[in-house]
């Protein structure tokens, strides 16, 4: 597929902006694996081939190395073998009731035009966010949604990244 356009290149402040939604997301207090989580499973559902390998610096988001960043936060692959397929896969024991609860909320938002978001997934997600946690997961997965959308309306062109170093890490240098 041929490239339509580089939106970082022609508007630098459409990366620039949702880079500073970055920040607050990672700083809002939501755990960075949660986060990851996320964003993983919003592109899976998009099909979105950059996010699945773009890493994300300054300009550029990228949900593969979520997987990357995972491992590295000491995340098991098994636990995440089957997320595609988490409510019927073997594995799905291995996301908590908080993880669950977050990954129905990650489906039904990103795929409002289909679901309208229904109240049977509120009442799942309900107990185990505050109104504050629901409001910055949901900012997540609408973030981590737009990344999809300008990738793929521009077909962007995917590339390996190495991950990025966990927050926590680069913290603690």
């Amino acid at each position: 597929m041929e490239v339509r356009f580089d939106y970082a290149k022609a508007a630098p402040g459409v990366p620039r902006a949702l880079g500073g939604v970055e920040q607050y997301l990672h700083s809002c207090g939501l755990e960075e694996s949660l986060l990851k989580l996320v964003r993983l499973r919003v592109s899976q559902i998009n099909g979105c081939a950059v996010c699945v390998d773009l890493h994300w610096d300054e300009n550029a988001f990228s949900v593969a190395t979520q997987w990357k960043e995972l491992r590295a936060l000491g995340e098991s692959e098994l636990r995440f073998r089957g997320l595609d397929s988490w409510r019927r896969s073997p594995y799905s024991s291995n996301f908590s009731e908080r993880e669950r609860a977050a990954l129905a909320w990650t489906e039904a938002v990103t795929l409002v035009a289909n679901t309208n978001v229904p109240d049977i997934v509120y009442d799942e997600v309900r107990p185990y966010f505050s109104a504050k946690e629901l409001s910055d997961l949901t900012l997540a997965i609408a973030t981590a949604n737009a990344w999809d959308r300008l990738s793929m309306a521009s077909r962007r062109e995917a590339s390996l990244y190495p991950a990025a170093e966990p927050r926590e890490q680069r913290r603690a240098s």
